[in-house]
């Protein structure tokens, strides 16, 4: 099961490449704290967080973490699609200060230099 499907999925509207961008948000959030960020065991409740709640940010959580979950929160986790439609996206995420010591340019050999 999905448990962290885009607004735009769950209103049942057609979609685009952009819900990967949320999708991305959702593993990053999920990866850092342990759940997704709207979880509840109730599906219908998840749904409705997904739709409707504000992010609540687990606390104790280090400088780096937390500056990358605000700025998920802002670029990828935004509900209005089109806010989540820009080709800037992927050099944004990668000036994340969270990322400061990745080095993508490995990746390069994998993605026909697109990194």
């Amino acid at each position: 099961m999905v448990r962290g499907q885009a607004p735009e999925l769950l209103f049942g509207k057609g979609y685009t490449k952009v819900v990967d961008w949320w999708t991305l948000g959702i593993l990053l959030w999920e990866m850092l704290t342990g759940l997704p960020p709207f979880y509840s065991e109730d599906v219908n409740e998840m749904y409705r967080r997904i739709l409707y709640d504000e992010l609540v940010f687990p606390p104790n959580m280090s400088e780096p973490a937390r500056d990358l979950l605000v700025k998920v929160r802002a670029l990828l986790l935004c509900r209005q699609k089109f806010m989540r439609t820009t080709q800037a996206q992927p050099l944004a995420c990668k000036s994340f200060m969270f990322f400061f010591s990745f080095h993508f340019s490995f990746f390069k050999i994998f993605f026909n230099n697109s990194c």
